[in-house]
């Protein structure tokens, strides 16, 4: 039996295009960021002139933004996921190299930053339900605001760590890959 065959046949191609599902998570959060924005601006008019149709406004534009972060978690999830499944790939295949290793600490990095989006995802959810207070209970509402700007400065930085999370990824994949494509298991 020829080994070295079998050793390239075991190395898994990605199902999907890992620099695009990057990118759409990227795009994602761009929306995100600029839908609270949008809401920060809404809840600011509604507190200001009163108006309920400008505080529906916000919470419906809320909700969207909190729905958008749910995709974007399962989107990291996915990417999390499919990481895995690659990695188990070139393990199964008994290749436990240097590079696998770096994959596999990726892998974890990646992993907690989607949990860390589930943790925050949990946590948006009454997000759009606690905005009647911007007009109920005007200090809470002043508070409220400015947590929404504390968020929008959270996103813009979980922007630039997913960017240099996943590009780590994507770099430690290729990696793994080219050395399992070289290595003969014996």
């Amino acid at each position: 039996m020829d080994y070295s065959k079998q050793a390239v046949e075991q190395v898994p191609s990605p199902p999907f295009q890992w620099q695009k599902a990057v990118h759409q998570i990227i795009d994602l959060m761009t929306i995100t960021i600029l839908a609270l924005s949008v809401t920060t601006c809404l809840a600011i008019l509604a507190y200001r002139a009163s108006d309920s149709l400008l505080l529906l406004l916000a919470q419906t534009l809320a909700s969207v933004a909190v729905l958008l972060h749910v995709g974007m978690g399962a989107m990291l999830t996915r990417l999390v996921v499919h990481a895995a499944v690659t990695w188990r790939c070139l393990q199964s295949g008994g290749k436990h190299t240097v590079q696998s290793k770096q994959l596999r600490k990726a892998i974890m990095r990646v992993a907690r930053i989607s949990l860390m989006t589930w943790i925050w995802n949990i946590c948006m959810m009454g997000f759009p339900f606690t905005l009647p207070l911007v007009n109920s209970a005007p200090e809470t509402g002043i508070l409220l605001t400015f947590l929404l700007g504390l968020t929008l400065i959270y996103l813009l930085m979980k922007i630039i760590l997913i960017k240099q999370a996943y590009g780590q990824l994507l770099h430690a994949i290729t990696t793994a890959e080219q050395v399992a494509r070289r290595t003969f298991v014996v």
